[in-house]
């Protein structure tokens, strides 16, 4: 017979593997903003301002979001949840100066492109905070069925 996986570790490890691949990609975002900035194929505004909204991103995934072990599982499902919930504000929000710097600098070169590229960039965020809020629903109907002492 199989072992019985608990939720709440099957969670845990997922949270874990989660942040340090969001971290590697601030990092991944950070530091090709700076690259390609200093390549000249980014211009400076855009640049700094993407890789300095990696930073609020990174500290959320660094401090608030892994997962705490003292806490009942059910109360830290409901808070993972809420964490993913709220990624328009935290993980999403930081990025748009630079989006936005980018999509105005390209605008005034060649506006047709520049909005198109605007539209992909609000489509991937959209979909970043729908698979975001697919995910919470998910947590929380597990957290239902988790006992709510440890």
């Amino acid at each position: 017979m199989g072992d019985v996986v608990d939720p709440f570790q099957q969670m845990a490890s997922r949270v874990v593997a989660r942040n340090q691949r969001e971290l590697t990609a601030c990092a991944l975002v950070a530091a090709g903003s700076l690259v390609a900035v200093g390549l000249g194929a980014l211009p400076l505004l855009p640049g700094v301002l993407l890789a300095l909204g990696t930073v609020p991103v990174a500290a959320v995934l660094l401090w608030v979001a892994p997962p705490a072990t003292d806490r009942p599982p059910r109360d830290e499902m409901l808070r993972q949840a809420r964490l993913l919930e709220w990624v328009p504000l935290w993980y999403l929000a930081p990025l748009v100066p630079g989006v936005v710097a980018l999509l105005v600098i390209a605008g005034r070169n060649g506006g047709f492109r520049a909005g198109l590229v605007g539209v992909v960039f609000a489509a991937v965020f959209a979909a970043v905070a729908w698979l975001n809020r697919r995910g919470a629903a998910y947590l929380r109907a597990l957290a239902e069925q988790a006992p709510i002492e440890a």
